[in-house]
């Protein structure tokens, strides 16, 4: 039996958005193909930290660049993933690190998607919403008092759940949540709501702009999807799953459980924030992660898992 562990590379978020400069947080090399991935991103900026960042598509594109370069990285030094998988649009550096498409490919998705979503969710104002030490079935109870549009975007773990709802209901919300029993109710620095009903038709276009690409059959397995999927061989499968999720719920739960149950050994957590780890974390404390904030931790993985 062999005693080589078994990895997962968990691509983050747009959340994922470090606080200081990449070449303070990983030197100069890293910095250096960070610059040369994003050189042909739309549009394209020189460095990626909290104070470079305008938009979510600068969050969105810069999170892919960067974990796509870690991932690289770890690559050539010989880590090797059984299984990739992502966060929310961390779905799309999964899909270019599991091969289907190149971060070219990928950075054009990004543009292509935050500008439907854009165009699709401007009739009202939303905010996205962390409700925290709420169960979900009266979560759900004070989603059903609001009278705009709401839903449930993201299902971290048992106590941890994000929401998109308008902004005009926000104060009323938050403070229902609180005098429900929520320990807190964070509103999340999103220009756009995510995950839900009114983007069902930019995931749509988003699916076809992917049948016109030239997709690679995955390389890697991935596991994909709202309700995590496991996909071996099938690059429009991939292509299937990453763009539905853009208008589901994730249960990001249920894609942690799913990993466990193919025997990952270790979740190598590509965030420069570690915040990815922290829910990881919530959800099983007996998972082994280890995180990728800076360099130090970047030759740690690359050392004891080569």
């Amino acid at each position: 039996m062999s005693n080589t562990p078994k990895i997962a590379f968990l691509y983050p978020g747009q959340g994922a958005v470090p606080e200081k400069p990449l070449a303070d947080l990983y030197g100069a090399e890293v910095r250096a193909l960070y610059g040369a991935v994003r050189s042909g991103a739309c549009p394209a900026y020189d460095d990626f930290h909290q104070a470079a960042i305008a938009s979510d598509l600068s969050a969105q594109l810069g999170v892919f660049c960067l974990s796509h370069c870690l991932a690289e990285i770890l690559k050539q030094n010989g880590v090797r993933p059984a299984l990739v998988t992502g966060y929310s649009s961390g779905l799309y550096g999964a899909m270019a690190g599991c091969g289907c498409l190149s971060p070219a490919q990928g950075m054009t998705a990004i543009c292509h998607a935050y500008k439907r979503i854009a165009a699709d969710t401007k009739a009202h104002s939303f905010v996205m919403v962390a409700v925290i030490g709420l169960p979900l079935a009266e979560l759900h109870q004070e989603l059903a008092r609001l009278s705009g549009p709401n839903w449930l975007s993201l299902i971290n773990n048992k106590s941890q759940t994000i929401v998109s709802i308008t902004r005009a209901e926000l104060a009323s919300f938050a403070a229902a949540c609180l005098d429900a029993g929520a320990l807190r109710v964070v509103e999340l620095p999103f220009e756009y709501p995510y995950h839900g009903e009114p983007l069902k038709a930019a995931s749509g276009s988003l699916l076809a702009l992917f049948k016109a690409m030239p997709l690679a059959a995955p390389q890697t397995p991935i596991i994909a999807g709202s309700s995590p999927v496991y996909i071996n061989g099938s690059a429009q499968e991939v292509a299937t799953q990453v763009a539905g999720q853009l208008w589901q719920t994730v249960h990001w739960h249920d894609t942690i459980a799913e990993l466990i149950g193919r025997d990952i050994d270790i979740f190598v957590v590509l965030d420069p924030t570690s915040a990815l780890t922290r829910i990881i974390r919530w959800l099983n404390r007996s998972i082994r992660t280890m995180g990728i904030a800076s360099l130090t931790d970047l030759k740690k993985v690359s050392a004891s898992l080569s």
